[in-house]
């Protein structure tokens, strides 16, 4: 019995501890598959819903994809924009801001946006339109890049 449980974790540990880096000629984990959201949530009226993305150094075509789409209120819409964090602080005090993806109000999008690199980015889904719905949200977005 001994000797079949050590085989098995050793088994374990060799298949599982290259991918995570932790071996010697591991890769890594693939970070360039990092979700920044999957599922669904809510986002209330009034109300906003920010979701922080951290791109590493040293990394080529750096894009978010996937899709998203909303249901609630008269119009079942939601907006969602992408900033620098810096820009994501003017934006969230209503001051002018310059975005690097402003979707407007939609009800669904299909999404390919490029980021220029490296750096600390905030994708926010914005229902501060609404006075009184809240909106549900489903969505499947990646973090997408070339290292």
């Amino acid at each position: 019995m001994y000797q079949k449980t050590t085989l098995a974790v050793l088994t374990v540990a060799a298949l599982t501890l290259p991918a995570c880096g932790l071996w010697p000629g591991g890769s890594g984990i693939d970070l360039p598959n990092a979700d920044i959201v999957t599922g669904s949530f809510s986002v209330g009226a009034r109300n906003f819903t920010p979701f922080e993305i951290q791109v590493p150094d040293g990394v080529d075509d750096v894009r978010i994809e996937g899709t998203f789409s909303t249901e609630g209120g008269s119009g079942n819409d939601i907006e969602v924009t992408v900033f620098e964090a810096v820009q994501f602080q003017n934006w969230q005090n209503r001051l002018r801001f310059l975005p690097m993806y402003e979707s407007g109000r939609v009800s669904a999008e299909k999404v390919n946006i490029p980021l220029p690199g490296a750096g600390k980015y905030v994708m926010v889904f914005s229902n501060r339109f609404s006075l009184l719905s809240t909106k549900a949200v489903t969505a499947d977005l990646k973090l997408r890049y070339d290292d």
